[in-house]
């Protein structure tokens, strides 16, 4: 199976390297497939990360998650930037 073109980072099937997604994103995925890389966690520097992958910053996006709770309920959420986003 081949993995998504982007860059030059080493894409695998997602089940078959499960030590690089969280519990929590494994659970997620469950049998939908996805595709992840490994990547060094120094380049964490969107430009920095861009640079060594050759990924274009239009391609680039940092997510954070959100965890939000009222009255007994939380709720997840995934927010996500896209890298070339202008900075106030």
């Amino acid at each position: 199976m081949t993995g998504p073109a982007l860059g030059n980072l080493d894409w695998r099937p997602a089940a078959e390297v499960p030590d690089l997604l969280a519990a929590p994103v494994r659970d997620a995925l469950g049998d939908i497939p996805g595709y992840a890389a490994a990547i060094d966690p120094d380049l964490a520097d969107t430009a920095a990360f861009c640079a060594e992958y050759d990924v274009p910053m239009a391609a680039s996006a940092n997510c954070v998650i959100v965890l939000g709770r009222r009255a007994g309920e939380s709720t997840y959420a995934a927010v996500m930037v896209l890298a070339t986003t202008a900075r106030m």
